[in-house]
């Protein structure tokens, strides 16, 4: 319950620093902000279920686990988002094409189908945090090999 209205305070707090008002600084700072808080909070909620810590502790837990797991090889590497992304446009053209018998039948599908996607990857991604928090903590999740945990979220070489 708390760590709900936290997370909402939060997101009320970088929403109004990157409203249209503020311009490209606001923007911009908000979207750091916005990444920042997310490498901070990583691990939030696998800590909170399974170490029952308050959100605060469980905040200044994760920031550290994030910090000595991956430390400063932290890229652009949130392949869940691309996945998302994905996922968006590919239900705005099934609404499209649905949309060409009916306008609201193709947006009733195409909202359908965005909220079931996006339902999905939200818990696989949920499903490989939990995954990634166990590696942190020195376990090794039986799903995943330790190499691919250790190189999540590592600097691509081409």
């Amino acid at each position: 319950m708390i760590w709900s209205i936290i997370v909402t305070i939060v997101a009320i707090l970088i929403a109004a620093l990157r409203g249209n008002r503020r311009g490209i600084a606001g923007q911009i700072f908000g979207s750091l902000l916005q990444a920042g808080w997310t490498m901070m909070t990583f691990f939030v909620v696998p800590i909170i279920v399974s170490e029952n810590l308050s959100p605060f502790a469980a905040i200044k837990k994760s920031t550290s686990l994030f910090k000595s797991t991956w430390g400063n090889q932290i890229t652009a590497n949130f392949g869940f988002g691309i996945f998302q992304i994905v996922a968006l446009l590919i239900s705005a053209a099934i609404g499209w094409f649905f949309g060409l018998i009916d306008n609201t039948f193709g947006l009733v599908i195409g909202v359908l189908f965005a909220a079931v996607s996006v339902t999905i990857i939200y818990t696989l991604e949920g499903i490989y945090k939990a995954a990634l928090y166990e590696f942190a903590v020195g376990e090794k999740p039986l799903e995943f090999e330790k190499q691919q945990l250790k190189t999540a979220y590592s600097v691509y070489k081409a």
